[in-house]
């Protein structure tokens, strides 16, 4: 069976949400409802198996669970922003990923390219040689 593929766009509300206080701030960033931001950590929630959030008088909070799966979910959208961003051509203003995170400050460093490989000069981290 293959592995579930997080959604991009469910992650990067996640990110939104909990940077910005909520569901409801989030739901205005992203000009969607508060009930489908809330459908969508639904959906990850379903997908990851375990709860992300737990009630905390009138707002929600992360267990521990939707702490740790917040920091994959803020390197995954850092690391898609600047993919995308290096594909178009364009640098990232300060590697400025579009939820507010960095790709530098999501995991640490810059990604760095694949070593060259001595045998054949090409850049992978699999490479055999020629």
């Amino acid at each position: 069976m293959l592995p579930t593929n997080l959604d991009m766009d469910v992650l990067r509300a996640l990110v939104i949400a909990m940077e910005n206080g909520g569901f409801a701030r989030a739901a205005e960033r992203l000009g969607r409802t508060q009930s489908a931001i809330s459908l969508q950590m639904k959906k990850l929630e379903e997908q990851v198996g375990q709860p992300l959030f737990r009630k905390a008088g009138r707002t929600v909070a992360l267990t521990d669970v939707g702490d740790l799966l917040l920091g994959y979910a803020r390197r995954i959208v850092a690391l898609n922003d600047e993919a995308l961003s290096a594909a178009r051509g364009r640098t990232m203003d300060a590697g400025t990923a579009s939820s507010g995170t960095t790709a530098a400050g999501a995991h640490g460093a810059s990604p760095s390219p694949a070593p060259a490989c001595p045998a054949c000069g090409r850049r992978s981290t699999g490479c055999t040689g020629p």
